[in-house]
């Protein structure tokens, strides 16, 4: 999963938009690569995945704090 925070801008970063436009997507988990479909988390979802991301990552809450835009969360479903 990871958070288009764009670094705290207010608009979505360019490559959410590509994602958007085109979700196949080539996905590497260190020596590990699989084809996937990036999707957006949906809203009732998003709120506890947000408190996970700024768990791991705490320059994350600085990011949210600075837009008045919900940052979108996107995952990677992985294709069989």
């Amino acid at each position: 999963m990871v958070s288009a925070s764009n670094s705290g801008q207010e608009s979505h970063p360019a490559w959410y938009l590509n994602m958007r436009a085109n979700p196949e997507v080539s996905v590497q988990l260190g020596r590990e690569r699989y084809r996937a479909l990036a999707e957006d988390v949906p809203y009732e979802e998003r709120e506890a995945l947000c408190k996970t991301i700024v768990d791991i990552n705490k320059h994350q809450l600085e990011n949210h704090a600075k837009v008045q835009r919900k940052n979108p969360l996107l995952r990677f479903r992985r294709e069989y």
